[in-house]
């Protein structure tokens, strides 16, 4: 009998042993970040791993997969659109971490920073086209909101400003599990062109 070997994986078996654990990775932690009303989403770790470990076209299946499930599950199929966001971590998890020319720390921090601003600004003008602004679709983004409208701030700005603070923490806490999960990995999963390179 044949024993299964990790390292002598082919390329395809990799990618899709890979994709599969990331695409659960996503689904999980969506599921308990929204049963235990956390006030992040927790739908993009499998999505950057997927980046980070492969390439960022990885990333960006893995992204349409787990915003395909969301919007069939969860939310309705309008919420198809905040794919936009989850291809922007993918090509930027997926792009920025691997520049050779800044220091490993820079480019998480970077990284960190670029996937706040992105997915806030994709993720606002989504509401604002879906829901008026309103985001209903979290509680803590919805807390968040009302609050900023208590302080008499206008719908755009309590609109960005939820978001804002919900995709802080999201992406911190994103960063904290693609960290812990690629440091672990076994070396046969991870993409073998860039293992120096992260």
């Amino acid at each position: 009998m044949k024993r299964f070997d990790l390292a002598n994986l082919d390329v395809k078996w990799r990618y899709l042993i890979m994709m599969v654990i990331c695409v659960a990775l996503n689904e999980v932690l969506y599921l308990l970040a929204q049963a235990f009303g956390l006030p992040l989403w927790l739908d993009l770790p499998g999505t950057a791993l997927a980046a980070l470990a492969l390439e960022p076209a990885a990333g960006l299946l893995v992204g349409l997969m787990n915003d395909f499930f969301i919007a069939v599950t969860s939310l309705d199929a309008s919420a198809i659109l905040y794919y936009a966001a989850s291809a922007a971590v993918a090509l930027i998890v997926g792009i920025n971490m691997r520049r050779e020319d800044k220091p490993l720390r820079r480019r998480i921090l970077t990284t960190i920073l670029y996937v706040i601003i992105a997915t806030t600004v994709i993720a606002s003008l989504l509401t604002l086209l879906r829901n008026g602004g309103v985001p209903a679709d979290n509680v803590w983004e919805m807390r968040f909101y009302n609050a900023a409208l208590a302080w008499d701030w206008s719908n755009v700005a309590a609109c960005f400003f939820a978001t804002f603070l919900v995709k802080v923490f999201d992406a911190f806490a994103t960063a904290g599990i693609v960290a812990l999960f690629y440091r672990f990995m076994p070396k046969a999963l991870k993409n073998p062109l860039q293992l120096y390179k992260v």
